[in-house]
């Protein structure tokens, strides 16, 4: 008898499903092209196709990679919802000026008031202001980036992981601005009520997912315990925060 060859209804090949997603995948490498001053291709391929990505990072990362992989989509971040929150204030005040008297009189009054000295010195104390805070993000990244990986790591340890701190974090460095810069289109969204708290929700997802991942390549762990110890991590934070909130109250009102 013949062989058929008609496909099997489980081949997903050509399937709507699979066109779709792949469209998605072209989408989300096109986007990533566009970013300035990051690996474009590796970090999109830890969103798009993470398990390949993940076990070639291992064996091709090192700790400067996975740290510039984090501050460079940080500050880029940054940029971006700065330059959202300066349109959104020159449009109020453009608005004040064109509708209100009282503002266009109190402005007209400012900007004649300007000389060179006072935009020199504002100048001046805007590029001071840029550098301390350029300095700090370097070395508040690196020292957050070592706690959260060590956090990670230790919970890796308790379900039997057996992959290295180092390499670890060289990793989640690079999936962290990997997520960082997929996430970016939505920064504009931050500024309205909660919606801030869904943006940190969706962000700590994306990175417990690739953790998972991560768990598997890198530590050898089955997928019930790479699950696990990736959400432990996230419990801890939490519960960190509550504490570190709540010490903040009580201090507030004690010295208050």
């Amino acid at each position: 008898m013949a062989k058929s060859n008609e496909r099997k209804p489980s081949e997903k090949s050509g399937s709507p499903e699979g066109s779709i997603t792949d469209s998605i995948k072209d989408l989300v490498r096109k986007y990533f092209s566009l970013i300035p001053f990051i690996r474009k291709k590796e970090l999109a391929e830890l969103v798009t196709d993470p398990n390949a990505a993940i076990a070639k990072e291992i064996e091709t990362t090192s700790v400067k990679r996975g740290y510039l992989d984090l501050v460079v989509p940080h500050y880029i971040s940054c940029g971006v919802y700065i330059a959202l929150m300066l349109s959104l204030y020159a449009v109020l005040f453009l608005g004040l000026y064109l509708f209100s008297s009282s503002s266009r009189d109190s402005m007209n009054a400012f900007v004649s008031a300007l000389d060179l000295a006072v935009i020199t010195s504002f100048l001046a104390s805007f590029a001071i202001g840029f550098a301390i805070i350029v300095a700090i993000v370097l070395i508040m990244d690196f020292l957050i980036l070592i706690f959260s990986t060590a956090v990670f790591f230790i919970s890796a340890k308790i379900f039997g992981g057996k992959g290295g701190f180092w390499k670890m974090l060289s990793v989640i460095g690079s999936i962290t601005g990997a997520v960082m810069i997929l996430q970016l289109p939505f920064l504009i969204l931050t500024m309205l009520p909660c919606v801030g708290y869904l943006f940190a929700f969706t962000f700590a997802v994306g990175i417990m997912y690739l953790v998972y991942k991560l768990n598997i390549r890198l530590h050898g762990m089955d997928p019930k315990n790479a699950a696990l110890s990736a959400i432990l991590p996230f419990i801890f934070f939490i519960l960190l925060g509550i504490v570190l909130f709540v010490a903040y109250i009580l201090f507030f009102v004690y010295y208050h």
